[in-house]
């Protein structure tokens, strides 16, 4: 695995399978059977998994939420009215999104305004399953790269 900043985040979360020795502020750029991965980009959320309601517990997201990563530690998301940015960190098998606003929180997230997930690439998308807060039946997230 190389660790370097990338400028695109060809096929990732999808939001993302196993990586090693990553510093905090690195972006992550991976060989893998898909080729170079990173999380450089626009993402967009295009499944869920929770309740399996088809075969495989996966549901397609119609218009879902997007998360643009910058090559400076940074994002813009839009799944929250209150806050769209902050600043992300990587490492090698999570990822931190540290939204930016005063006193924000979603109600359910450890600390408040901290979202930390496990991620992976799969088949040129990325994966991303909360570690600090529970789903009942569990959970995670698919997103497809759009720039």
């Amino acid at each position: 695995m190389k660790i370097s900043n990338v400028k695109l985040f060809k096929y990732m979360l999808v939001m993302i399978i196993s990586f090693t020795g990553c510093s905090s502020n690195d972006v992550i750029e991976t060989d893998s059977e898909d080729g170079k991965e990173t999380i450089i980009g626009t993402w967009t959320l295009i499944q869920s998994y929770s309740n399996p309601t088809t075969a495989n517990g996966w549901s397609d997201v119609t218009d879902g939420f997007e998360i643009t990563v910058t090559n400076s530690n940074t994002y813009i998301s839009s799944p929250f009215k209150e806050c769209t940015n902050g600043a992300i960190t990587v490492y090698s098998e999570e990822i931190e999104f540290n939204y930016r606003c005063f006193n924000f929180t979603a109600g359910y997230e450890s600390p408040n305004g901290v979202f930390k997930y496990s991620y992976s690439f799969i088949d040129g998308l990325s994966e991303l399953r909360p570690l600090n807060f529970s789903c009942f039946e569990g959970c995670k997230s698919r997103f497809t790269i759009v720039e």
